[in-house]
């Protein structure tokens, strides 16, 4: 083998060992970046799932107000009855 032809395959080889140091790092990168994704649909899915309870929360918290709204509505239906028997009465003293 003559001396040029030596030159080019090392310079093929330097060449081809940097590719390698690259791909190297870029695979290096990506098994990062899969991580951090994985890292992420966890707290997508965490965050689904408080959605939903919050919401149920919610949905029985508004029952109860409505529920609690009806009894205010229902007393107060009987509190002016009340003053007005009370009225009455006192008209007769």
């Amino acid at each position: 083998m003559d001396s040029e032809t030596k030159q080019m395959f090392e310079l093929i080889i330097g060449k081809l060992d940097k590719m390698d140091a690259r791909l190297d790092t870029v695979e290096k990168t990506q098994k990062a970046m899969v991580v951090k994704i994985d890292e992420l649909y966890a707290i997508a899915r965490a965050t689904e799932e408080n959605i939903k309870v919050t919401r149920a929360e919610q949905e029985k918290i508004a029952f109860q107000m409505a529920n609690i709204q009806g009894k205010v509505n229902s007393l107060t239906g009987e509190v002016k009855e009340h003053e007005h028997i009370i009225q009455q009465i006192r008209a007769i003293k």
